[in-house]
């Protein structure tokens, strides 16, 4: 029966209506013709505690058992002292419990911490229902779930609330732990589900493509597989959490009976589940029109409000105190009374005091140790049991797995926009149309695989069910995407560089599309597995070229990403002014601003690509060949009518090479150049006579052609095309080793000096220098040139006057062979000789370092002094001894007396760093020394394809994440999707969430 002194919500069991109690006659005669009807609380079970009895039963290891059971088991035990709670959820499960019949819920389940369950004890809890009742209850919870709730033995002692604390985080933690699992298991079925329409299109095609068949299945497979694993992996760790609490669950008791809501009709509180069950009923608080009396005095409804833990029993006509009625013992409560918990106290004189000094019998109690004790425990046991309620509670139980399962459906989704994110950038591939973002690279992408994608087509189909239809494939989203994406990358370049401890910087200047200077920024320094790394750091727009403009951009981006400036030990740049300055360049304002002087080193390859032009410009006839390859360039380049005919010819040619520009910044290009005229050289000549011939080309165009083809045929353009293809090939190599990242200044330097004996021993061979010329006659005779013919026209001997040279007579006369040898001479002696000064300053700027790397390895050559000399370049907040270094470097170069390069003694440096600490740093230190600025000129190049004259519009952010993500390929391949949808999850707060 229903209490009726308290107004509450009923349900009406015939028809369902809900309303006050109060309303139930009325409610009667309005639809039920004033019969009777029986009345419940809405939401009330008919009895919480049928699933939860039986007695002395001890914990079972149930192992090795096959899951053939087609539903699911979710479990829950918990390590405290309180209750082990077994939570067992089953379909499709029918038991008679009034037949006798035995019964072993969890027989086939694969479970291994959970009491097996008989009819006996099952029975002996249930002997006082009826075979109908029981029926109807147990069919109608079972048919969603059975709740099997196991406690220890003495409930009623409760630890205190400190020791409590981490056990509560545990019982958190685990109940999250299966709520996740379940939620994980949710979406693999979703997922399972969204794969029918590869069996359906297999099914019904008219023409099956059994390729296209077999890949979607495969995709859909390594998907399940993958999700599989997910889930697998966090129950795997629930159950290690099982695992680790099963030790302390010796023996088990299931004591579970109906406990009224009455105080005055209430047994001893047994169990947690009691507790839940009273505090989910509250205090009982009936409201009576008249309570009895007893000598005058009275209960008073007034007295709730006031003291809201004050209950009334209608049965003894007593008071009780809800809090200290469940929780009656425990620390503080050892001289509790039991007037306010089990008998009640009846007398109602002096309930509320008498006078200042006379304190009532209510607000004594409400304020006494042992009320005071009680309640801490109250509260600790609600924050303790919210997680437990979830679990005990089918709805919402049922909507943390869907919000679990809707979390891991959302994370895959961000993982795959994250993903084509990461392509586009890594690719230098636009991501938005120029006026209609839905025809932009970014939505198309994500449209062709939903397409093939079942999720990526729900998120789509199901966007306008979300708050403000959202799909995040916007382009603030977008925006976003980028700059989590590429901050991923600049952080970890910065750490690897911090863990380096030294690094070396490089800077250079372009002008872009957009008319602006960019600023490139890339650090050098020596990774964890001893190789050298070149990362670019930045690219910015520069307005100040000066020097000290330059130094405060690169210091200022140096600063931007967390660097330590004072690990900085080298910098590279070109050799412009602004930059190499003794004074007010760059490399000194930045020596000037950290304190100490940073080694400069000027970019070898700029420098050799600059040696070549003032070589070739000591030379006329030479500085006329390149002069002729670009004219011939640009006259093939400019008109597709003269092209294609060319072109159709090269095509037919094994070999043969298109005509290439000389490119003023690509320093391979000009060697390229004239290797292509050299090796198509026929085909040149013979489509230049055919522009000749041709009626219905223009004059000015054969005239051209007519020109173009004397210059081609000349003794001097031959003679020297054939010298000078030699010598830029040889650069070239030199150009490309020298561009290498893993390349060290030491061999570099070996690299150079090698390039530059080769050089010299080609100067100093007249008789090769005289072959060459001779076969350059015979290569002429083809086209019917006489080559010494034609040079005494062109070069014959020239008189002076009589007023200038008295002795005009006697004047040297350059013979054939003479002048072409002068000719080459001239160039080789001036490129030799700016290389050679370039090599020893380059020498003297790191000289102790060279000396003490440079091959081969002596212990004779180390002194005390040039250690001293190379510690120098370490930064300051680096200590090391000397003697002790010293010692270090002769076991190291005893180790490497058969190496011949510095980077195979860096090799050996690094396998023996824990042995060799100081040598390796040192090793380390001379691999930082920058050789080239190459890594920025590849960011150039990349610069070009990402800020291409459709997306000159971009701002410097966004261009600087798309210009790391472009450069940095290898960086951005090892990113885990996971971590940056993570953080794609915390930037801000989302209208979705995630795992």
């Amino acid at each position: 029966m229903l209490d009726m002194g308290k107004r509450r919500k009923v349900q009406c069991e015939s028809c369902g209506s809900i309303f006050n109690n109060d309303f139930q006659k009325k409610h009667e005669n309005a639809l039920h013709g004033g019969k009777r009807v029986k009345i419940k609380v809405p939401g009330a079970p008919a009895n919480p505690f049928v699933a939860s009895v039986g007695s002395n039963m001890k914990l079972n290891l149930l192992e090795n058992v096959n899951s053939e059971l087609e539903f699911k088991t979710n479990v829950l035990v918990e390590k405290n002292d309180v209750s082990t709670v077994a939570s067992v959820n089953m379909d499709d499960v029918s038991l008679d419990v009034s037949n006798g019949q035995h019964i072993n819920l969890l027989e086939n389940a694969n479970l291994k911490y959970l009491p097996s369950i008989t009819t006996e004890s099952v029975n002996s809890k249930t002997n006082n229902l009826t075979d109908s009742v029981v029926n109807s209850e147990v069919n109608s919870e079972l048919e969603f779930k059975t709740n099997v709730l196991v406690e220890k033995n003495d409930v009623s002692t409760v630890a205190s609330v400190n020791m409590d604390e981490s056990e509560n985080s545990k019982t958190n933690n685990l109940t999250d732990s299966v709520l996740n699992c379940a939620g994980q298991f949710r979406y693999l079925f979703d997922y399972i589900k969204l794969c029918k329409p590869i069996i359906h299109n297999f099914e019904e095609a008219e023409v099956l493509n059994a390729y296209k068949i077999v890949v979607e299945i495969k995709e859909a497979i390594d998907n399940i597989i993958k999700i599989s694993n997910s889930v697998l992996e966090k129950c795997n760790d629930v159950t290690a959490q099982l695992e680790s609490q099963s030790g302390d669950v010796s023996e088990v008791e299931v004591i579970d009976s109906v406990v009224e809501h009455d105080p005055g009709k209430r047994t001893k509180i047994i169990s947690d589940s009691q507790r839940q069950y009273l505090i989910m009923l509250g205090p009982h608080q009936p409201k009576l029109n008249v309570y009895p009396r007893t000598e005058k005095y009275s209960f008073r409804y007034s007295w709730f409000e006031e003291f809201p833990h004050l209950e009334y029993s209608i049965v003894k006509d007593a008071a009780f105190c809800y809090v200290c009625y469940l929780f009656p013992c425990g620390a503080g409560r050892e001289k509790s009374e039991n007037n306010w918990t089990v008998i009640g106290v009846k007398n109602w004189r002096k309930m509320k005091g008498n006078g200042k000094n006379n304190v009532g019998k209510l607000k004594k109690h409400f304020s006494s140790e042992t009320h005071k004790a009680a309640l801490y425990e109250f509260c600790h046991f609600m924050n303790k049991n919210n997680h437990i309620d979830i679990m005990l509670d089918k709805n919402k139980r049922q909507k943390i797995i869907q919000e679990e399962r809707d979390h891991a459906f959302h994370t895959e989704v961000i993982c795959i926009l994250l993903d084509v994110a990461k392509t586009l950038g890594r690719q230098s591939l636009a991501f938005r149309g120029h006026a209609n973002d839905e025809n932009g690279n970014f939505k198309q992408i994500i449209y062709l695989i939903s397409r093939h994608c079942p999720l990526l087509k729900e998120w789509l189909d199901s966007s306008r069910f979300r708050p403000y239809h959202t799909n995040y494939m916007s382009p603030k989203s977008q925006n976003e995407f980028i700059n989590i994406l590429g901050s991923s990358i600049k952080s970890n370049i910065s750490k690897k560089v911090n863990d380096a401890r030294q690094f070396a910087v490089m800077a250079d200047t372009t002008p872009d599309l957009s008319h602006k200077d960019i600023l490139s920024v890339v650090v050098r320094f020596v990774n964890d597995k001893g190789k050298p790394e070149e990362r670019l750091l930045e690219v910015r727009e520069i307005v100040d070229k000066t020097g000290k403009g330059m130094a405060n951009e690169i210091l200022e981006t140096l600063r931007t990403n967390n660097l330590d400036l004072q690990n900085l030990v080298f910098q590279s740049y070109d050799f412009a002014n602004n930059m190499s300055g003794q004074f007010n360049g760059a490399q000194q304002k930045i020596s000037e601003a950290i304190g100490r002087k940073i080694p400069y080193i000027p970019c070898k390859a700029h420098r050799i690509n600059t040696f070549i032009e003032h070589a070739c410009d000591s030379s006329l006839i030479i500085s006329d060949l390149f002069s002729i390859v670009q004219e011939l360039y640009v006259f093939f380049s400019s008109s597709t009518r003269r092209y294609g005919p060319l072109l159709n010819k090269l095509n037919e040619i094994e070999n043969s090479l298109k005509l290439r520009n000389l490119s003023q910044t690509r320093w391979t290009a000009r060697a390229e150049a004239l290797k292509s005229v050299w090796t198509s050289y026929p085909i040149i000549i013979d489509a230049l006579d055919n522009i000749v011939e041709e009626k219905k080309i223009d004059k000015n165009t054969k005239n051209t052609a007519f020109s173009l083809t004397k210059k081609l045929v000349s003794v001097d353009f031959v003679v020297s095309l054939m010298f000078m293809k030699n010598i830029m090939y040889k650069l070239k190599l030199l150009t490309e080793c020298l561009e290498s990242a893993e390349l060290n200044i030491t061999d570099a330097t070996l690299f150079i000096s090698s390039t530059l004996k080769s050089l010299d021993i080609i100067n100093s061979d007249s008789e090769n220098m005289n072959n060459l010329i001779q076969s350059a006659v015979v290569f002429l005779k083809k086209y019917d040139v006489d080559a010494e013919k034609e040079f005494s026209v062109r070069h014959r001997r020239r008189i002076a006057p009589k007023k200038l040279d008295i002795n005009r007579s006697n004047a040297f006369e350059f013979s054939f062979h003479s002048f072409y040898r002068k000719e080459f001479k001239m160039v080789l002696d001036k490129l030799n000789g700016l290389i050679k000064d370039h090599l020893e300053k380059s020498i003297n700027d790191i000289k102790p370092l060279y000396s003490l790397f440079k091959p081969p390895f002596s212990k004779e050559l180390l002194t005390e002094t040039l250690i001293q000399d190379a510690i120098q370049f370490l930064p300051n907040n680096i200590e090391i001894d000397i003697l002790t270094l010293l010692c270090e470097l002769e076991v190291l170069y005893d180790q490497c007396l058969n190496k011949s390069t510095m980077s195979d003694l860096a090799i050996v440096s690094h396998e023996l760093k824990t042995a060799l600490p100081l040598a390796n740093l040192l090793c380390r230190l001379s691999c930082t020394a920058p050789v080239t600025v190459a890594g920025n000129e590849r960011s150039f190049s990349k610069l070009k394809m990402v800020k291409n004259y459709l997306r000159t519009t971009q701002e410097d952010c966004r261009l600087n994440n798309l210009m790391l993500l472009s450069s940095e390929k290898d960086l951005v391949d090892k990113m885990s999707l996971n971590e940056m949808a993570q953080k794609w999850a915390t930037l801000k707060k989302r209208r979705i969430l995630i795992n």
